[in-house]
């Protein structure tokens, strides 16, 4: 009778929890499982997310670089015309 009451409470509060949550399972096993997947899931993103960044941190350093470059060459060479020209 005691074992038949535990695992009407386990499975009450696996139907509560399945209504907080939204994640239906029908215990306490496959709740785990589906958290332990759901934390595996948000951990690749995370690092995915995380190298993406870099990569892009990475392009916008060789951009900055390349305007500051052919601002520079514009300039000198926008100078040097006038300096020739006036001569």
């Amino acid at each position: 009778m005691e074992i038949d009451s535990l695992y009407q409470l386990e499975k009450l509060k696996v139907h509560y929890y399945s209504k907080i949550t939204g994640i239906q399972a029908s215990s306490y096993e496959a709740l785990q499982e589906i958290y332990d997947n759901k934390q595996a899931i948000e951990k690749a993103i995370a690092l995915e997310k995380d190298d993406e960044i870099k990569d892009l941190k990475k392009k916008n350093r060789g951009l900055v670089l390349q305007n500051v470059g052919l601002t520079i060459g514009l300039a000198g060479l926008t100078f040097s015309t006038i300096y020739f020209a006036l001569l």
